[in-house]
């Protein structure tokens, strides 16, 4: 990465998180400073997280320096809804779809293949092969993905391998000087992570056990077509 990049400053606009409530023109600003290649964090259901237009070589790239992170890790991508999925996911199966419907907004994270929609630099700075996706349930995640209309690259708002994520004044420390703009709603406590399956196959595979218990998952998919006798411990095994 260029050293005229590395030294890059910003003069980060903190906005306070009730006054998105009173003011939610806020939230198109928000999604313009995105369009603009810009980087917004803000806080979520488990911790803050940082944004950024998916589409944007120029925002990716801001993303890896800040958090100076291994090109390996999934990536997560935030959809205003399902018809936005197709925008970066190859092979949305009718099983899948049923699963958006059932689960969304909500604690259900679907691994797909990424589609060639995503520009190939970006593709390549990211090592993307696989990307997880869900429609959040957080009011404010979820105003902001609404406002933006498509996609989002969101990452948790900590260095690599580091803590932090859940401290404002650790996000103040480590990234103000990179930030566009930071929603401040003090400190956020953790809560269960989302689930995260694999629906690339004939049938779903556990990657992350979650706040969406796995027998529910399995259970919607039986709807449109039966699978063999499998519990879920066998199924959590199986994905290991």
């Amino acid at each position: 990465m260029s050293t005229q990049n590395d030294e890059r400053r910003c003069v980060m606009q903190t906005i306070q998180i009730h006054e998105l409530e009173q003011n939610p023109q806020l939230y198109k600003n928000m999604a313009k400073t995105l369009h603009e290649d810009g980087i917004v964090c803000l806080p979520a259901s488990n911790g803050y997280r940082l944004v950024a237009n998916i589409f944007s070589l120029e925002a990716v790239v801001k993303i890896l320096q800040i958090k100076r992170r291994t090109r390996k890790a999934p990536v997560l991508l935030f959809v205003p809804d399902q018809k936005s999925v197709n925008e970066v996911a190859a092979d949305v199966s009718p099983h899948a779809q049923m699963l958006m419907q059932q689960f969304w907004p909500g604690d259900l994270t679907l691994l797909f293949d990424a589609h060639n929609n995503i520009p190939k630099k970006v593709r390549k700075n990211l090592s993307l092969s696989q990307i997880g996706v869900r429609i959040p349930r957080d009011p404010c995640m979820s105003q902001l993905v609404e406002a933006f209309g498509g996609p989002l690259l969101v990452t948790s708002a900590n260095k690599a391998k580091k803590v932090g994520a859940h401290s404002e004044a650790q996000i103040r420390k480590n990234f103000s000087q990179w930030l566009d703009i930071l929603v401040s709603a003090g400190d956020v406590k953790t809560q269960k992570p989302s689930t995260i399956v694999d629906v690339r196959g004939a049938a779903p595979t556990l990657r992350r056990e979650g706040a969406i218990e796995f027998d529910q998952i399995l259970q919607a998919w039986e709807t449109l077509n039966p699978l063999p006798q499998t519990s879920s411990s066998e199924a959590i095994a199986a994905s290991a």
